[in-house]
């Protein structure tokens, strides 16, 4: 029964990376026609009124309600905890969703924005540093590989010579230039590092689902005032992009996050995260098979980098064994 379990974990949360990295898709479709602050407002507000209903349903196995009468007046079944975790995790979300829509809206495309964006993995434990956290050196290693993935990924290498000579004249004839939007998704992929964090505070003692109907409820109320004053967006513009906007919603902000609670509670969290971390597969996939996006030699090289130091950075480290450990042990084999 556990191993069916786990297997319908797993499942749930390679459903969830699927429907993140179809995601990018939708969000280039959408960013062609309205810009990134109608988008995140209207996915998020939309993404809560769905929220609602799943939380009233997943509360018929619960005592708590998320609407009742209190002493005869109307009461909401929110705790304070998830008020505050909800509202700091929302404006984290909102300033990362916001940089990454911002790069996919210029120049960076669908592929390389899922790859950057899952560079969040290996930030989480580089932010870790400032709360006294060291990380390991393989960490440290994955760091350097992802930076040089980064780079094969973002930098305009051009091969005119061939031969070793002319491989790294060509890696570094171009200079240390990049996408400013390729930029603007590495420094969203710091802050959903940030947002991971918060989650990881407030989550405990919370319920997720609340948690994340309260997370998408602050985003769209704070992208909404920036939305009318800077994209202006009008009802025909927003119609016109619907179909893209409800998968967001729906799809990528409710399935996917319930789909990553459920499957999170029955799979060790190293193989959740490295399931998870597929979103940047699947992204890149979608961009070519439905954008028409392409990946020369050496960017691909940059795509399989970035991959592996995310996976290499989420597997366990070895437990060292004490001394009296290791000679009780000797003693044992002895017998």
């Amino acid at each position: 029964m556990k191993a069916k379990t786990s297997l319908l974990g797993m499942g749930l949360l390679l459903l969830a990376a699927l429907l993140w990295g179809f995601g990018f898709t939708t969000q280039d479709l959408a960013l062609a026609v309205i810009g990134p602050y109608t988008l995140g407002s209207i996915r998020n507000l939309l993404a809560t009124l769905f929220l609602i209903p799943v939380i009233m349903f997943f509360d018929r196995k619960t005592e708590r309600r998320l609407f009742s009468l209190k002493n005869g007046r109307p009461h909401i079944d929110i705790k304070r905890v998830e008020l505050i975790g909800g509202i700091s995790c929302g404006i984290a979300l909102t300033v990362a969703a916001t940089l990454q829509a911002i790069g996919i809206a210029g120049e960076t495309d669908t592929g390389t924005a899922a790859f950057i964006t899952s560079l969040y993995m290996i930030f989480v434990p580089l932010i870790g540093l400032f709360r006294g956290k060291l990380p390991s050196a393989r960490v440290w290693c994955c760091v350097l590989g992802a930076l040089v993935g980064f780079y094969f990924l973002s930098a305009n290498i051009v091969f005119t010579e061939s031969g070793i000579g002319g491989f790294f004249s060509g890696l570094f004839s171009g200079g240390l230039r990049f996408a400013a939007s390729d930029i603007i998704v590495l420094i969203g992929a710091v802050v959903f590092a940030i947002h991971i964090i918060v989650i990881d505070k407030f989550s405990p003692d919370s319920d997720g689902i609340r948690l994340s109907a309260i997370q998408t409820l602050t985003s769209g109320i704070l992208l909404f005032p920036i939305m009318l004053i800077v994209d202006r967006p009008s009802m025909a513009e927003i119609l016109s992009v619907a179909l893209p906007i409800l998968y967001l919603a729906i799809f990528s902000s409710g399935i996917a996050y319930t789909a990553q609670i459920v499957g999170q509670k029955h799979v060790d969290v190293t193989i959740a995260s490295i399931i998870l971390s597929m979103e940047s597969v699947f992204g890149a996939l979608f961009g070519i098979l439905f954008l028409n996006e392409t990946k020369n030699a050496i960017q691909t090289v940059g795509c399989l980098l970035v991959f592996a130091a995310v996976v290499i950075a989420q597997l366990p480290a070895r437990e060292k064994k004490k001394k009296g450990e290791d000679k009780s042990e000797d003693s044992e084999n002895a017998n």
